[in-house]
């Protein structure tokens, strides 16, 4: 009997142990990350990461809230209707004071039935920003990032504004939790996941060799005829220049995050010109210098709070980033890689494109999504970091091959000139011309057809002597100021497929523009000394343009004819330049209807495309779009 009660008691003890056991299981198992989810009121405490529900915070009338069983207070807000084009009213505010300065994410909890959202956001007192973003996870709440900040200590406002109506807001969350914290250790519902779940058509492109480095710009099988070649009469004194930048005395590359606008292209020319040297030499002093510049830079760059400084000098930021990141692969620690790709897809939240290249509309179309974002930065990002984040690699290469290069090939193919014009086309074939670059070193660079080297000469020929450019497209920069104008993108457009193609002739031209070049360019599109180095091949001689024809004509397409009397150039020049356009199509954006147009210059302007382009809404909308954009106002 004693025996029988004795096992019994084992048994519940057993017993008692294991649901113990299970128990503490269970909780471990369901545990998320450290938050603090506040109640309703005016200012929220923020030190690090922050979650409130929507429907405590201050929204406007417009605004319902909705009893819905999967939010996680039982209640979303929701505002009804089609499009909301008023961005002054705001929807959600929310009002913080942070407590540990640094770069933020802000995300949203949404439901959505379309995968197209558009937004407006507002950091109150520096700027607001209009966002599209499609391919959205539909159907399910998801955290969704719609954009980043650099935050300092002290109090902030920031909005939120439907623009495209009818999702469901269930939390905002304000947070510097990198992306591995909060998604892969904190559990929460992300709009994309490593696996490739999420549902896209695209063909995945040729796959990189994992710890093949470097292989952005520089790749590893060349590095010897790269240092052979650095002293070269070509490259001797870019390789001076580059030595000057790396020798800099910084003690650190720190910005000022009092200011608004904070970057320093001296920093970064530091930077980049040391992890070349670590590429070439592997000295760790290079190394030391480069990892630790950037990761400076990257935890203290504040841009000025729009969408397109965002996309354009934080993608610059990114880019170099990048270069760092692949060059000095072999430096940099785990925490080290961790710190950049974070630091990077926190600055890509906060551009045009969104966080990770698929939710960016008209990658293949005539808008900023076929700028330097996508096709440089992201690119270049993903090819650096293929071999920790493969996803973010096969997301933006694919829609790449899948959306961007058929209908480049197509512009390429059926016109020599591109139809935004001398200043956007040139701007936007200079971005062109570092996707075949990236590309290039991949083994892929016949994906996109060598005839789109052609656009190289529209430049060329549409240089009046006295320095400036005939006008076509929407055209930003004032007519006739007299200097020799450098439009952004020209120096990449030129170098790059001087290089694709042994071109001399735009060789040649290349080094013209860049002796005039002084600082007219902006980075983001610019070749710096490293990347000059590393790519240019000195058995190629530019040679000038005198040798070519008088005249060009660019493609039925286009319908774009130029003919001069000579190349001699000057204020004083007796050079004649005429064009005459009669095009078959119209690309839109910042092209022009204006087929019948034509172009005189003799020591002067007599025949031009008058007008000039301004962002404008209202009458002045009205103006640019029923005169500057249409049918010949050659006056």
């Amino acid at each position: 009997m004693a025996a029988c009660l004795r096992n019994d008691y084992m048994q519940k003890r057993i017993l008692a142990k294991l649901l113990i056991l299970i128990m503490i299981f269970s909780a471990y198992s369901s545990v998320k990350l450290p938050v603090s989810t506040y109640a309703a009121g005016e200012v929220y405490n923020v030190n690090g990461h922050f979650e409130v529900e929507a429907e405590s915070l201050t929204y406007s009338s417009d605004l319902n809230k909705v009893a819905l069983d999967d939010a996680s207070g039982g209640y979303a807000l929701q505002r009804t209707g089609s499009l909301n084009s008023d961005s002054s009213k705001n929807d959600i505010t929310l009002n913080v004071n942070v407590q540990s300065e640094g770069r933020y994410a802000f995300y949203l909890k949404l439901k959505t039935n379309s995968s197209y959202i558009t937004y407006y956001t507002k950091l109150v007192g520096e700027g607001s920003k209009t966002s599209f973003m499609s391919n959205v996870k539909t159907g399910e709440f998801i955290y969704f990032p719609i954009d980043s900040y650099y935050l300092n200590e002290g109090n902030h406002t920031l909005a939120f504004t439907y623009r495209h109506c009818g999702y469901y807001i269930d939390k905002l969350v304000l947070t510097n939790l990198s992306h591995e914290e909060m998604f892969e250790n904190g559990g929460y519902n992300y709009t994309l996941m490593e696996n490739n779940s999420y549902n896209l058509s695209y063909e995945l492109p040729t796959v990189l060799k994992n710890n093949i480095h470097p292989r952005l710009i520089i790749e590893k099988d060349k590095i010897n005829s790269i240092k052979a070649n650095l002293t070269h009469p070509q490259n001797k004194e870019r390789y001076n220049r580059l030595l000057d930048a790396a020798n800099k005395n910084y003690s650190n590359c720190l910005l000022n995050t009092n200011n608004s606008d904070n970057k320093n292209h001296d920093y970064l020319d530091y930077i980049e010109a040391n992890a070349f040297l670590y590429a070439l030499n592997k000295n760790t002093s290079n190394a030391k210098k480069a990892v630790d510049g950037i990761k400076d830079y990257l935890k203290t760059y504040k841009a000025s709070y729009n969408s397109l400084t965002e996309s354009r000098e934080a993608g610059n930021l990114i880019f170099r980033a990048s270069l760092v990141y692949d060059w000095c692969h072999d430096y940099l620690t785990r925490d080290d890689k961790n710190f950049i790709i974070n630091q990077c897809l926190l600055l890509f939240t906060a551009s045009e494109h969104g966080r990770d290249g698929i939710h960016a509309l008209n990658a293949y179309n005539s808008d900023h999504g076929e700028e330097y974002v996508l096709i440089k930065n992201m690119a270049g990002f993903a090819v650096a970091t293929f071999d920790e984040i493969p996803y973010y690699y096969n997301n933006v290469c694919k829609r790449i091959v899948e959306e961007f290069i058929p209908s480049r090939n197509f512009r390429y193919e059926n016109s020599d000139f591109n139809q935004m014009g001398d200043n956007y086309g040139i701007f936007r074939s200079g971005a062109d011309s570092f996707l075949k670059l990236i590309l290039s070193n991949l083994g892929m660079e016949d994906l996109i057809t060598s005839n789109q080297a052609m656009q190289a000469y529209q430049p060329i020929y549409r240089r009046n002597p006295n320095g400036d450019f005939m006008r076509d497209g929407d055209c930003y920069s004032l007519p006739f100021q007299g200097g020799y104008q450098v439009p952004s993108g020209l120096t990449a457009l030129l170098f790059v497929q001087s290089l694709m193609t042994s071109d001399p002739y735009l060789k040649g031209e290349y080094f013209n523009v860049t002796a005039n070049a002084g600082s007219n360019n902006l980075a983001d599109s610019s070749i710096s000394d490293a990347m000059y180095l590393a790519l240019n091949d000195v058995t190629v001689s530019p040679k000038q343009k005198n040798d070519l024809p008088l005249s060009k004509y660019f493609g039925d397409k286009s319908g774009v004819m130029v003919a001069r009397t000579s190349w001699d150039s000057g204020i004083n020049s007796n050079t004649m330049t005429v064009s005459m356009k009669v095009s078959e199509n119209n690309m839109g954006s910042h092209g022009h209807s204006d087929s019948g147009h034509f172009y005189i210059y003799y020591k002067g302007p007599l025949a031009v495309d008058s007008g000039i382009y301004e962002p404008t809404t209202g009458n002045k909308q009205e103006h640019l779009n029923n005169y500057y954009r249409q049918p010949d106002r050659s006056t």
